[in-house]
């Protein structure tokens, strides 16, 4: 019986780390979803909040005023509020490019610097979604129209030049065992019941 349960456990297992998983599509995103705010804005106060049933996780309440519109409606000057954000406190009256996807998914990324013409975000020189992200603001692209952005984001691959059986070859070999080990497996139920 352990045998029948630890076979699927195994071929879930074998199936799950053949799939690839990309995170960090923030700037990407941005350009699709046509709800979403990115705007800078200020800080004028945040508040924490510990869970009562996660003791180690902390949900902030903050107050943003937005200084200048990147995409979006957003209304400069008039201040917004969030509630029930699940992200690290932000340091009040310092700039952030917020970007704003609805209930409350928000995402803040701390200026460095900022001119009229570019902004350069704090953390663009670890992170290369944070990179992506300032790159695309000082280029304009938020500000373009929608028909553009597929210029703008290619779809491309790790490594060009490699096809698109390189990547679903795991998920093809993953079902080709989960095939065999279920057939096996139904074999050997079969010939113990005689």
């Amino acid at each position: 019986m352990k045998k029948l349960v630890a076979l699927p456990m195994l071929i879930i297992i074998l199936i799950v780390s053949s799939l690839t998983g990309y995170c960090g599509s923030i700037p990407e995103d941005l350009l699709t979803n046509t709800e979403a705010k990115l705007y800078v804005g200020v800080v004028e106060s945040t508040s924490t909040k510990d869970s009562p049933s996660a003791p180690y996780q902390r949900t902030i309440a903050m107050a943003v005023r937005p200084v200048k519109n990147i995409k979006g409606r957003v209304e400069t000057g008039k201040t917004l509020t969030y509630k029930s954000l699940d992200m690290a406190p932000l340091k009040d009256e310092t700039e952030y490019v917020i970007a704003d996807f609805g209930a409350n998914n928000v995402y803040a990324y701390e200026i460095k610097s900022r001119t009229d013409d570019s902004i350069l975000l704090t953390d663009a020189s670890r992170f290369d979604m944070v990179q992506r992200l300032e790159e695309n603001i000082n280029n304009g692209v938020y500000s373009q129209p929608k028909e553009t952005h597929q210029a703008v984001v290619p779809v491309s691959y790790e490594n060009e030049g490699e096809s698109l059986l390189n990547y679903y070859f795991p998920v093809i070999i993953g079902l080709v065992i989960l095939i065999t080990l279920c057939l096996l497996t139904m074999g050997i139920y079969i010939v113990r019941k005689k």
